[in-house]
Order: structure tokens, then C-alpha cells, then sequence
């Protein structure tokens, strides 16, 4: 029971397993070797990984607890300034989520040790290094630990005392990085980004030709060749003498198919972190209205995966047995997408309003302005053309009642 622990410390034992898991596991027989530092050096993983990790990380986390009927903030739990102000004394929450996510996407796994107090509440989460850290099984004590390494020190931890959020896996104990995945498309970006920074200077293919009606002999040549190279890698005006004539060189069809690739191998990259095209600026077939649509999808079918992922993570990590027989449980705010789109926002409000599920001083609350003062601003409002649906049989009759009662005065009043 993860209120019973007392403070817990991680403890310093001698582990002689081999921690540098991810270089062995991700071996490869690519001409180069390609890491996370690899990876994230090329502009589609960076884009990825900073869009997923942003995105992520704007999302407020609030603490909450269902209490007769009602929805309410914990501000007064430590777990509630924990998630949504520091989580520890070196990082703000935006930093925190930013790191996690980012960790994840480039390592599979993002960990941190929980610090607690002598009720066992969680009081600092602080992130450990994917690299040097993984989940081990004790088979003396019949249950999973994990290992890291700090300062040349190896520590045993509690897997009650440990964050873990994981991606994708095989085995649900340790996940798998989408580098691994596109390793093979990496490494040909990789190859490709040098092969164009060659290719638009001078080592792939030469710009053009120097044609001459004479014999040159190679001192000239050399000289020559010196010559032009310093006017034109300067992007200079060449000045050819009568006796040569300058011809251009096209960029040969490999080339351009070359040019090309590069273009569909950011597209893998991706479909593979899910991360829709046009938010790592490719535009080639992109739409208003698919744009739209793309986002919608991306909320979805990207983020609130990984929502659900951190969520019962910190519910099960982070709260004791009384918490959750407090109904408190840690949620994810995905409105606050809807801060930059004041239309949207406005549009949103003005339906929950309308349905009677926001009052007005709820809406003031999330826009962070002042509050109503009188009854009127805690009032919900519903529409009048609603109706119960236990009653709505009864309605219906009843109107139909009220209308053939009507009809039959009419006519014994025509008879009189």
C-alpha cells in the first residue's frame, strides 16, 4: 500500500547488469550508427518530438475529486501544486511534461523517482535518465524494481516510487522507440541531408563546364579551375575569355528523384510519431478544410492516447488508498487547446451555457476574470424546448388532449 511507505529513499546497491540496454537492443547493421542524439539532429524528429512534446506540455493537469455529486478542485493537496506548479524545485510543470514527452518519444520510456513525505503523499517527481535507468524483476522478493545509475552509483527503486511512462511495447514492461522504427529511413535522411549539402556546393555534380576551341595543358587547368572557383564560390560575375565558353550542367533525373525522397521520407517520419503533415511544415496538398480535419484527428487519435497514458500513470503512482476513497483523481484540461481560438472558445461556451452545464461565472472563472457577485452568475440556464425523456410520452399525450378538447369546443359552439 502506497500509504503505509514511509519517506522513501532510493536504496545504493551494486547492480552488474548492463544498463546501456537501448544500444544493445537497438543495434543496427546501417552503414551509420543512428541514436537519439543521431535522430534528433534531423529536422523531422526534431519537428516531431517538439510538436508532440509542446502540445503535451500547454495541457494543465488539476487535481480533482468527485464530492456529492460535485466536481471539485483539490488546490490544498500537495499533488495539486505538484502537477500544476513545480514538480519538483528545478523544473516548472511546462518544463516537466515538455521533458517526459520528449523522453518517451526518443527513448520509449520516461521515468522519474517520487519523493515522498511520512504520510506517504507524493511530494517531488524528478526525472531519471532513460538511458541509465531500467525495470528489473527480483525473484527473491517476487516483484519489479527498477535500477539506475547516478554518479557512477547504482540505486534500487520501489516500482511505487517510480513514474513510468511507456510507449509502445512488446512485453508491457519496457517500451519501444519510434526511432527504432524509422532507423533505416533516418539513416538515408541523414546520408541524403550530407549528399545535399555536397550537392549544392560543388562535390556531387559540378554547375557547369568550361569549353575550349584550344588544347590547355594541366598547369593552365589548374590555374584556371583556381581562378573560376574563387570568383564563383563568392556567387561573383565569371569572366570568360574568347577562347572558352562557359556550359551549364542540369540536375540529372537520380537527382531530382533524390530531391524527391527526401520529401516522402518526411512524410514516414511523420505517420510514424502520428504527427500530421502540415505541423512539420509540409503544405503540398494541404487544405483549409483537411487541415481542420487533420487536426481533429491528431487531438484524437496522437494526444489523447498519450493523455490516457499519463493520466493512469499519475493516478496509480502518485495517490494513496485514500485519495481514492476521496474520488480524487488527476485530469488533464484539453480546453486549454482552445486558448488561442478565441471564435472556437466563444462558440464553446455559449453551447455549454446553453445546456445548462457552465454558468456564467464558470466561463468568467476559465477566462480568469472577475466572478459575479449575485445569485445570477451561479445560475445554469437550459432551453425551454427540452424536455425530460421519462415524461416526454405524457407530454405528448397531454398536448394532444389539449388539442382535441379545443377542437371540440369549436364545434359546440358552431352547433349553438
Amino acid at each position: 500500500m502506497l500509504l503505509s511507505k514511509k519517506a522513501s529513499r532510493p536504496r545504493n546497491e551494486t547492480y552488474t547488469g548492463n544498463l546501456n540496454w537501448f544500444n544493445t537492443m537497438f543495434n543496427t547493421d546501417t552503414a551509420g550508427r543512428i541514436d537519439e542524439e543521431t535522430a534528433i539532429r534531423t529536422s523531422e524528429v526534431y519537428a516531431c518530438v517538439t510538436v508532440l512534446a509542446d502540445d503535451m506540455a500547454k495541457y494543465p493537469i488539476s487535481l480533482l475529486a468527485k464530492k456529492d455529486k460535485k466536481i471539485e478542485r483539490e488546490t490544498d493537496h500537495p499533488v495539486y501544486h505538484l502537477l500544476k506548479k513545480n514538480p519538483n524545485e528545478y523544473m516548472t510543470a511546462f518544463v516537466w511534461k515538455r521533458l517526459m514527452v520528449t523522453h518517451m518519444m526518443l527513448y520509449g520510456n520516461a521515468y522519474c523517482y517520487i519523493t515522498r513525505n511520512t504520510r506517504g503523499q507524493a511530494t517531488e517527481v524528478l526525472p531519471l535518465n532513460p538511458l541509465t535507468t531500467a525495470k528489473r524483476y527480483d525473484m527473491d522478493k517476487k516483484e519489479y524494481m527498477y535500477v539506475t545509475q547516478l554518479n557512477n552509483k547504482s540505486y534500487v527503486i520501489s516500482s511505487d516510487d517510480v513514474l513510468h511512462f511507456m510507449g509502445l511495447s512488446l512485453d508491457g514492461h519496457v517500451g519501444l522507440s519510434p526511432i527504432q522504427v524509422i532507423r533505416h529511413n533516418l539513416s538515408t535522411n541523414i546520408g541524403g541531408n550530407k549528399h545535399q549539402s555536397s550537392f549544392y556546393r560543388k562535390s556531387a555534380i559540378p554547375r557547369g563546364i568550361l569549353k575550349s576551341t584550344e588544347l590547355i595543358n594541366k598547369e593552365n587547368k589548374d590555374k584556371l579551375r583556381e581562378a573560376w572557383y574563387e570568383v564563383n564560390n563568392d556567387e561573383d560575375i565569371a569572366v570568360v575569355d574568347g577562347a572558352l565558353e562557359f556550359q551549364t550542367i542540369t540536375i540529372p533525373q537520380k537527382d531530382a528523384q533524390f530531391i524527391e525522397s527526401m520529401k516522402f521520407n518526411k512524410l514516414q517520419i511523420a505517420s510514424i510519431f502520428k504527427v500530421p503533415p502540415h505541423k512539420v511544415g509540409e503544405l503540398d496538398r494541404a487544405t483549409f478544410s483537411n487541415i481542420e480535419q487533420q487536426s481533429l484527428q491528431y487531438v484524437i487519435n496522437t494526444i489523447q492516447p498519450l493523455v490516457t497514458n499519463f493520466e493512469e500513470e499519475l493516478n496509480t503512482k502518485l495517490l494513496n488508498i485514500v485519495d481514492e476513497q476521496a474520488g480524487r483523481y488527476c485530469k488533464f484540461n484539453l480546453e486549454a487547446e482552445l486558448r488561442g481560438d478565441s471564435e472556437s472558445r466563444a462558440k464553446f461556451y455559449e453551447t455549454m451555457q446553453k445546456i445548462g452545464s457552465y454558468s456564467i461565472n464558470d466561463i468568467l472563472g476559465f477566462e480568469d476574470m472577475e466572478l459575479l457577485d449575485d445569485d445570477i452568475g451561479n445560475m445554469r440556464f437550459g432551453n425551454l424546448n427540452l424536455v425530460p425523456i421519462d415524461i416526454m410520452r405524457d407530454y405528448q399525450l397531454s398536448k394532444a388532449r389539449g388539442k382535441s378538447s379545443d377542437k371540440g369546443g369549436e364545434n359546440d359552439n358552431a352547433e349553438e
